[in-house]
């Protein structure tokens, strides 16, 4: 405001003229007995920056003898009428103003003040971009601390060690500590999880010292809600660097309710004057923050699995240093968009006193940007400066894309896969973008490397909204590495994710050892089972149960036994599958499964009980009969001390060389102390297993020939043989085989 107006000497002029003016009339006596002059000021005493005010002289004379002026603050005169009127003051804090007012009368003067209180009232019209800011950055870096400490918790639940101690990008140390008060080993009321800062640079940035507290104020595990308190008055922002993404920390404390279930996530964010945002000024390249007092403030995020949608809501009012001032906000549509993309509805409101500014998503158009509306004008920011991820992920790690009706992408929930963390029946979770139809022609399977082969575990797949669960047709092993492999999942509007491959890794909680004193079975002669070698790694055993899986009438001595023997009716001459089910005192359950072949008294088999560890045998078990493959045992007419016993097929072949020393007779005989056929020495026994293009270079080990029938013409007619065989090391694992061509001598012989 300016004022052209100056002060004069007036009221000397007209004290000057009234002394040229006067006569000798009469005495005081005849002088009519007048009132003093009195003056003073009405006005308001306190109003807003653009709200306009008037101040009125009061006098008691009439107003055409007297002249008038009033001065402001800084001593110019700004009216020279009875009456000030003033239109607006622009202040960027609440601020005294003092008028004063000059009378003059009859060559005197008068003097009133008046202060009036102008009170700061922000416009967010003239900075809505800062308006802006503040708010997405509230909204979105509480919603990424507040999913950070939730996705903890929800490895919690499922007993993963969360601690954590990693060193920064910046070398400074960070410390993850979850301090069980009741150490009950889940979530309870009174836990505190704690993060430690110590001169650590986050990914906003910023160099951090100090302690985040986290304290359980409600845990209702069965019902799937968790309330916690998380307190950041003890941590200091030690630097802070412009970053394209803008940047935000908290100090002061702020609670959270979550609820979860399979379907359904929500994250509800309360706080207030407890709660303080500091953040650097816009665009500014130096150290300058401002802070936002927060007065109230409530977020709510809703993550829906089965539309794989999120919404957000969001209100409250702050006081920001930056725009010098208090407003609020409030959405009028929530956004909503899908997983990992911006959200393509939803606005919010901002609100000063008068103005307001209005945020506004886009839909297909322009989805990377969001709208700011002020006044006639709108203009544009990109929603990626904001940390939006937080808003459309699970994490800020999770990639973000723009918005189209036609995407279809895999989402991998990090509370779904994660190592060491798969259960052995199932089931590993996969989230998409959209929905996936119902009818969708998926099909899975796990695969593990066993040697040179792999096995391939077929899987069942679920569909349920954007998630498919996938089941394994039968338990994966214990603390296993596995690639699971994943087709033709197709969305509700038609788009297809032909190929997924992930690693995972099974738990290793409970790891079981199932072995039998032999893997096959014959009339009346039964091995034992046993998961005596079982490992648990959490908790203690707590139940074990024996089950015959597919109803062959198998009778358990004790089904509910660590070690049990069985038997089976008479007949029955199939494959029988044994399954063994434990559990520990902490729920986990893991199950494991044996195969025991049919293998009749008499007959033609090779059984080689492969061991882990073994490199001829790679750990396998193989039991070929006469219907899998081709048996063919010779031996040379004109050197009885060797035979060769063999098999073959169109997927694998086996061969055994059986030499006894000093070029004696092969007979029915223990031999012991051999070596690798055909290096042996003359005086020691030759043996040699191999198959598969796998041999040993050294071996040496032991056989006895249980039956050893010729023809006439030097044809064999009936072998058994029983044989260990020791590859490279006496630290070798045994391999054992057995051999059996048209013999009735039983395998236990």
């Amino acid at each position: 405001m300016s004022y052209k107006l100056k002060r004069n000497f007036g009221a000397l002029l007209v004290a000057a003229l009234m002394m040229v003016g006067c006569g000798g009339g009469g005495s005081d006596s005849d002088a009519p007995n007048e009132q003093p002059l009195t003056v003073s000021i009405d006005g308001p005493v306190s109003v807003s920056e653009d709200d306009g005010f008037t101040l009125q002289a009061n006098i008691n004379k009439s107003d055409t003898d007297v002249s008038f002026q009033w001065l402001d603050s800084e001593n110019s005169i700004v009216s020279d009428k009875a009456i000030l009127k003033v239109e607006s003051l622009d202040v960027v804090e609440d601020t005294a103003f003092k008028y004063r007012l000059y009378v003059y009368y009859e060559g005197k003067e008068f003097k009133a003040e008046h202060t009036i209180n102008v009170k700061h009232r922000i416009n967010v019209w003239k900075q809505p971009l800062d308006a802006a800011k503040t708010v997405l950055l509230l909204q979105n870096v509480l919603l990424d601390e507040a999913q950070t400490i939730s996705n903890h918790l929800l490895a919690k639940l499922e007993r993963k060690n969360i601690d954590l101690d990693k060193v920064c990008e910046n070398g400074g140390l960070y410390t993850l500590s979850y301090l069980d008060n009741d150490d009950s080993s889940t979530i309870s009321v009174g836990d505190v999880l704690q993060e430690s800062f110590q001169d650590c640079s986050d990914y906003y940035r910023n160099t951090l010292s100090g302690l985040r507290v986290v304290t359980i104020l409600e845990a209702d595990l069965q019902n799937g809600i968790i309330e916690f308190n998380v307190n950041n008055s003890d941590i200091e922002i030690l630097e802070s660097v412009y970053s394209y993404n803008e940047l935000m920390t908290f100090k002061g404390s702020y609670s959270t309710h979550f609820s979860y279930s399979p379907s359904v996530r929500t994250i509800a964010i309360a706080a207030d004057e407890k709660l303080q945002g500091i953040s650097l000024k816009p665009f500014s390249y130096e150290e300058a923050f401002y802070y936002v007092n927060i007065k109230e403030l409530n977020i709510e995020k809703v993550i829906d699995f089965n539309t794989a949608t999120y919404t957000i809501d969001i209100n409250g009012t702050v006081n920001d240093t930056n725009l010098n001032g208090e407003y609020s906000f409030s959405q009028e549509d929530a956004w909503y968009g899908y997983f990992m993309e911006y959200p393509h509805k939803g606005s919010i409101k901002i609100s000063s006193a008068k103005e307001s500014v209005q945020l506004a998503s886009n839909f297909v158009s322009d989805s990377e940007k969001l709208n700011v509306s002020y006044s006639e004008e709108q203009r544009q920011i990109y929603w990626s400066s904001y940390l939006v991820s937080a808003m459309s992920s699970f994490n800020i790690f999770n990639n973000i894309k723009t918005f189209r009706a036609d995407n279809f992408e895999h989402v991998l929930d990090t509370g779904s896969v994660n190592n060491n963390s798969v259960q052995l029946d199932g089931p590993v979770t996969l989230i998409f973008s959209r929905p996936v139809a119902a009818d969708t022609s998926a099909s899975a399977y796990f695969q593990t490397p066993l040697g040179y082969k792999y096995i391939n575990i077929p899987a069942r797949v679920e569909v349920n909204g954007a998630l498919i669960n996938i089941y394994p047709e039968q338990p994966l092993k214990a603390d296993t590495n596995y690639e699971l492999h994943v087709s033709g999942i197709t969305s509700i509007t038609g788009q297809e994710y032909s190929w997924i491959d992930l690693d995972i890794k099974t738990t290793d909680s409970i790891i079981p050892n199932l072995t039998s004193s032999s893997y096959f079975y014959q009339d009346n002669h039964y091995p034992t089972l046993s998961v005596v070698g079982s490992t648990f790694n959490e908790g203690q055993a707590q139940s074990y149960k024996w089950i015959d899986l597919y109803n062959a009438g198998i009778e358990f001595d004790d089904e509910n036994a660590v070690s049990t023997s069985f038997s089976l009716p008479e007949g029955v001459e199939s494959d029988i599958t044994i399954e063994v089910v434990m559990t520990n005192d902490l729920g986990d359950v893991a199950k494991e499964r044996i195969i025991l072949q049919y293998l009749p008294y008499s007959g033609t088999y090779l059984f080689i009980d492969g061991i882990e560890g073994d490199y001829v045998s790679q750990g396998e078990k193989v039991v070929e009969t006469l219907t899998t493959g081709d048996f063919s045992v010779s031996r040379d007419s004109n050197d009885q001390s060797h035979l060769q016993f063999s098999f073959y097929n169109d997927e694998s072949y086996w061969n055994i060389n059986l030499k006894a020393p000093r070029d004696s007779s092969l007979s029915v005989g223990e031999y012991l102390n051999a070596t690798r056929y055909p290096f042996q020495d003359d005086s020691a026994a030759g043996l040699e297993l191999s198959g598969m293009h796998r041999g040993c270079n050294t071996l040496y080990g032991h056989f006895e020939i249980f039956e050893l029938e010729e023809s006439s013409n030097d044809e064999i007619q009936k072998l058994a043989v029983n044989l260990t065989q020791i590859c490279g090391s006496g630290e070798s694992p045994e391999l054992k085989a057995y051999i059996r061509f048209n013999s009735a001598v039983p395998l236990n012989q």
